[in-house]
């Protein structure tokens, strides 16, 4: 792959990275109280885009396993949470832990997702 498709390909990766999720209201949290619902929309991710907001968050089961990653089971399987997504001391008041993810489309018939920002339950 010659140098200008290689810089296309990465400008272009690179600006999908800036583009909001489109939102979607699944009913996931119901009624929620006005803080809950501040906090949604409060959440940042680490590079300071936001995470967007309650009808965006999915409750999930997460775990932090032996590769000091965590994992988020969604759509059907674990999937690794990058770095860059885990948001740290977010003080979820969900008593679960939420993602917030994306489709990116199909690769090799398999549908590929990005995952924008990811919050472990809080502690104490």
């Amino acid at each position: 792959m010659n140098t200008i498709r290689v810089i296309a390909l990465l400008a272009s990766l690179s600006a999908y990275a800036q583009v909001p999720s489109h939102a979607r209201d699944n009913g996931q949290w119901g009624n929620v109280d006005p803080g809950t619902a501040a906090w949604f929309k409060s959440v940042r991710a680490p590079s300071g885009l936001a995470c967007c907001d309650i009808a965006d968050g999915q409750p999930v089961d997460a775990e932090f396993r032996n590769d000091r990653h965590w994992w988020v089971f969604f759509e059907g399987e674990w999937r690794q949470v990058p770095n860059e997504a885990v948001v740290k001391d977010a003080n979820n008041p969900m008593g679960r832990a939420v993602v917030w993810y994306a489709s990116e489309g199909l690769v090799n018939g398999k549908r590929v997702y990005y995952i924008r920002c990811f919050t472990p339950v809080s502690e104490g």
